[in-house]
């Protein structure tokens, strides 16, 4: 009745098998404890660590969805769909949560995208309000009145020269020294809808857009030359290793590829990587949340899918 194949695979797959909700577009985040946290579609919040999964309660996170994760020492910062921003701390076994609203001065409550800078500020990007920065206690907000692309912002990074960047999905807006700038198709990017961002090790700011990658060096805004078919779809998130590799999640593909091959334009057929089923994934759509694919201090890389949360050790 057929042939049989029994290996160990390069990716490790949580789902609904192993009692974990994380079927369908759930954003992840690993802290410095090497948890993973993330948020189930139909709401609250989970965290797994060394393989077993718990979620968070009596928070009242539970009847919210969240829509994106990211932190800091000890502290998680939330984007809710109703209830705003959330700041999530474990203090002596117990949570402690703050919650900010339009009420504190919030752009909105629905916050897609959150990001925590390197001083400290936290950036709260809203479905259709602009963007928050949470500065010493006090929201200012910037909206297209102020020059961002849209009040829609799905992505947030911080560049090695402090510069700020917002994707959305009619451009890519900038922030630096208090000055706006926003970028298009006509800059040289492959589409106006830009969907995630990275910032790598070489301060080279790569950009996954509705139609493809391109990055961003002192010459400007670049595809890369000779790039392979399911990087020209959508890409949905990026992460990068410790071993000068990218790896991507895309509307239907995971790829992991040599970054310096990329921007020297020198990526050779067999020098990019495809995964699939037979290599531990049970789905191969990416998702469309804010950090669907991130690195952990161990050095692996995650990534959010449509079947569940898969890991793969680049080792």
């Amino acid at each position: 009745n057929g042939l049989e194949r029994l290996r160990d695979s390069a990716f490790v797959t949580y789902s609904n098998s192993e009692g974990l909700p994380a079927d369908g577009s759930t954003p992840i985040f690993v802290d410095a404890e090497n948890q993973t946290w993330l948020a189930p579609v139909q709401g609250g919040l989970w965290c797994l660590k060394d393989g077993l999964g718990r979620p968070v309660t009596g928070v009242g996170l539970e009847k919210d969805v969240i829509y994106s994760i990211t932190g800091g020492s000890g502290e998680l910062w939330l984007g809710r769909q109703r209830g705003g921003l959330t700041r999530l701390r474990l203090n002596r076994g117990a949570y402690e949560t703050r919650t900010y609203t339009q009420v504190d001065g919030l752009a909105q409550n629905s916050v897609y995208s959150v990001h925590l800078a390197r001083d400290g500020t936290v950036w709260a990007g809203t479905l259709s309000g602009g963007v928050s920065r949470l500065q010493h206690g006090i929201f200012t907000t910037y909206d297209a009145a102020n020059g961002l692309a849209s009040n829609t912002v799905v992505a947030i990074e911080e560049a090695s020269d402090g510069t700020m960047w917002f994707a959305t999905p009619t451009g890519l807006s900038s922030l630096s020294s208090g000055h706006w700038r926003t970028y298009s198709a006509k800059d040289g990017l492959p589409s106006m809808n830009v969907n995630c961002l990275l910032g790598d090790s070489k301060g080279v700011l790569w950009i996954g857009t509705a139609a493809g990658l391109a990055y961003r060096d002192k010459g400007g805004f670049r595809v890369p030359d000779g790039l392979p078919a399911p990087l020209k779809e959508q890409i949905l998130g990026i992460a990068e290793d410790r071993f000068g590799s990218l790896w991507m999640a895309t509307s239907n593909h995971v790829v992991s590829v040599p970054r310096d091959k990329l921007t020297q334009g020198a990526l050779a057929q067999g020098e990019w990587h495809e995964y699939g089923l037979a290599d531990g994934l049970r789905g191969m759509e990416g998702v469309k949340r804010d950090q669907s694919v991130v690195s952990d201090p161990l050095g692996r890389i995650w990534f959010s899918m449509n079947l569940g949360i898969s890991v793969v050790d680049p080792r």
